[in-house]
């Protein structure tokens, strides 16, 4: 006989008594007493809610997220169910079928170009980091069957993990304010709000902050970065917020509101996104050009927050001194853009260099640091108060007006008072530009700049004609 057939039968021998592999829902049920059960769903601002349920000796753990851009400092809210309680939520587990949903529900179009709006997963005791199973898609249009059941399900559990704050955020309100809490307020985990408009100064700027409920207060985050984290609030701050938030009566909003943005013009946009304890799904309200009743008292509460959020005491303490130097020094008061710029960023590209050229100024206790950087050349220096005063004096907007493909459109320029010198190694068809960090109500403003007189310019001129000699 062949040597490769024989070699053959001993194979298929040995594989005679291989038990056949244990599908995975077959794994879940045998271990249906002890698993680990877990969903996370993907908000559209970024944000996660986290939903886990661990067996115990005693029943089963419930933990509940809700992160604010991944950040990990916002607390897990958690509860103890009963025995009876885990088999229940088991038994709803196998009516609803989940074992039996797909591994991925695509999109309409079939391209995975974002992360998946949901994903179920279980685990084995002891192995929490190899799902035994595990379904994830998006929900548009294609999302599994009895989805609406498990989203009741995953509310239920969500709702109980809430229980034990939301019942003493009922007695510290009821104390703070002589009156019981609305349920609306009592389930109020989370608030982001989104604006660009045109401010005071007629620059097209952007802000947004987020505001999440913690087991001991909340928890702030502003700006585009997920590592802008802002100050942390007591229970009472909490309590204050939502009280005078929903005092405003924006639940009467609109959920759209006002004109479309309209091509080749600017426009004020604005989004508010309230999330609840007792409901998966988010209330939403947006406009354009257009503002909803009690808009004023609903920015002051806004904007109170983000002051909190933004400044801490010396922060406080420093733009208070800023303003009585700045009077004594120039005789006028001192404009919201300079007191509030905490950093600015030029940024051009010089041929002659082959490379960007780029300024930075941070606004410091004492007064800022500059920085000018060049692929090859850097040069770092601190400056005092006064000179970070006698730069912002030099300052000014200027509006004109250019043409883009959109039609005619406002350009915002920062121009010196002084004349600035040209130099040789700038080119002259490229403007630089400038990019503003605020403290104030604004987070960040785009500009274009020109006549550039920053601190320790000459330094930084000579110290590139020696390096190029």
């Amino acid at each position: 006989m062949p040597f490769l057939l024989i070699l053959l039968l001993l194979l298929l021998g040995c594989d005679k008594n291989k038990p056949a592999p244990i599908k995975p829902e077959e794994e879940i049920i045998k271990n249906r007493h002890s698993f680990n059960f877990k969903y996370k769903a993907l908000n559209s601002d970024g944000t996660t809610q986290t939903i886990s349920v661990s067996k115990t000796p005693t029943g089963a753990i419930i933990k509940y997220q809700l992160s604010a851009y991944e950040d990990k400092s916002v607390d897990t809210l958690s509860a103890n169910i009963s025995a009876e309680e885990w088999q229940n939520f088991i038994n709803a587990l196998q009516e609803i079928d989940v074992m039996n949903w797909r591994p991925f529900y695509e999109k309409k179009s079939g391209i995975r170009r974002f992360l998946p709006n949901w994903k179920v997963e279980m685990f084995l005791p002891g192995v929490p980091d190899s799902a035994v199973f595990k379904s994830e898609g998006y929900l548009v249009p294609h999302f599994p069957y009895n989805w609406n059941k498990f989203v009741d399900l995953m509310e239920g559990l969500k709702k109980k993990s809430t229980q034990d704050l939301e019942n003493k955020l009922k007695t510290e309100y009821e104390k703070r304010f002589k009156k019981p809490i609305t349920e609306q307020e009592l389930s109020t985990e989370k608030v982001y709000f989104y604006l660009e408009l045109l401010n005071k100064t007629q620059i097209n700027s952007e802000s947004r902050i987020t505001i999440t409920r913690t087991a001991d207060g909340a928890a702030t985050h502003y700006d585009y970065s997920p590592h802008k984290m802002g100050e942390k609030f007591s229970t009472e701050e909490w309590l204050d917020f939502i009280n005078a938030l929903y005092s405003t009566s924006f639940m009467q909003w609109d959920e759209e509101y006002g004109k479309e943005r309209e091509t080749g013009q600017k426009n004020d946009t604005y989004k508010l996104v309230v999330y609840n304890s007792n409901s998966l799904k988010t209330k939403t309200f947006s406009g354009a050009n257009k503002y909803p009743q009690n808009w004023d008292k609903f920015m002051k509460v806004i904007n109170d927050m983000r002051a909190k959020a933004k400044k801490d005491s010396a922060m406080r303490e420093m733009e208070s001194k800023m303003k009585i130097e700045y009077k004594n020094k120039f005789g006028k008061s001192i404009s919201d853009l300079e007191l509030y710029a905490t950093s600015m960023e030029y940024s051009m590209f010089s041929n002659k260099f082959d490379n960007t050229v780029r300024i930075s100024l941070k606004r410091t206790n004492s007064g800022a640091l500059v920085e000018y950087i060049t692929r090859k050349t850097r040069l770092k220096e601190e400056i005092s108060m006064e000179e970070w005063l006698d730069f912002l004096n030099n300052l000014k907007l200027v509006q004109n007006k250019g043409k883009g493909s959109g039609g005619y459109w406002d350009v915002l320029d920062f121009y010196c008072h002084k004349n600035a010198k040209n130099f040789d190694f700038l080119d002259p068809g490229y403007s630089w530009r400038l990019k503003v960090k605020s403290s104030g109500d604004i987070d960040e403003m785009p500009f274009f700049a020109h006549e550039i007189c920053t601190p320790k310019w000459d330094e930084f001129v000579k110290m590139l004609d020696s390096k190029r000699k």
